[in-house]
């Protein structure tokens, strides 16, 4: 079995599960909208890490306007501004949201253009659902100034005056689950393996507590406490 981590190869992943049929793959992290009949997906539930990047969002915003990036418009990753918008809602009624999408397959560089669009309209904290979008939002941030709320890595010390909060997945356990499995049951493509909240996948980074004040932390964690278990 062949397995790959993250988003950017979804597409290498399926081409080469079309062309060899007969091997076995997994991606983690993504999953199709038409899930290949030889591929496992291990999935996270990126509405619930979107929900709480909103909570973040929307208490760290000075002009009370924040943007999202997403990668791919119509794919799985939609639930993380679904998400968001939930979170941003919940911790700011009154924020403005803009949401752009930077494609990342067909150019991994327009997510630096819509940060620094974002930037230059007054968005002071953005929020990017995958992580090579993060590091280039970072940069922007870095040079031109705003927050940033990160995903799937610490990357506090790319720009620690910018980088408010990341948002980490563990997939060591998702990926020792999705061997034992496969060892155990034998391979069964075409099926979608989903980590939950609740099972300590997904959470902050003890750094975000030097950019986030104490009483904010406390808020978000009282209000995410509220609704982990509805994912």
């Amino acid at each position: 079995m062949i397995i790959a981590v993250g988003a950017r190869f979804a597409e290498p992943i399926k081409e080469a599960a079309t062309k060899y049929s007969k091997q076995q793959f997994a991606i983690v992290d993504y999953t199709y909208k038409v899930q290949p009949a030889n591929v496992i997906s291990v999935s996270f539930q990126d509405n619930a890490t979107g929900y709480l990047a909103g909570l973040i969002a929307g208490k760290m915003t000075d002009t009370g306007k924040v943007g999202f990036i997403g990668g791919v418009e119509g794919s799985s990753r939609d639930k993380y501004e679904s998400g968001f918008r939930k979170g941003l809602k919940t911790s700011n009624k009154d924020a403005e949201l803009l949401v752009k999408y930077s494609n990342i397959f067909e150019n991994p560089e327009s997510a630096r253009t819509i940060a620094k669009e974002m930037r230059d309209s007054d968005r002071d904290v953005v929020f990017s659902a995958t992580e090579d979008d993060s590091k280039r939002a970072i940069q922007v941030a870095r040079e031109n100034g705003g927050k940033v709320i990160a995903i799937n890595k610490d990357q506090y010390d790319m720009a620690p005056n910018n980088v408010i909060s990341s948002i980490i997945k563990d997939v060591e356990q998702p990926v020792y689950e999705l061997i034992k499995n496969v060892v155990k049951d034998g391979f069964k493509g075409n099926k979608v393996m989903e980590f939950k909240i609740k099972d300590g996948e997904l959470g902050l980074t003890s750094k975000s507590s030097r950019n986030i004040p104490p009483d904010v932390l406390e808020y978000i964690k009282k209000e995410y406490n509220k609704v982990k278990d509805t994912y």
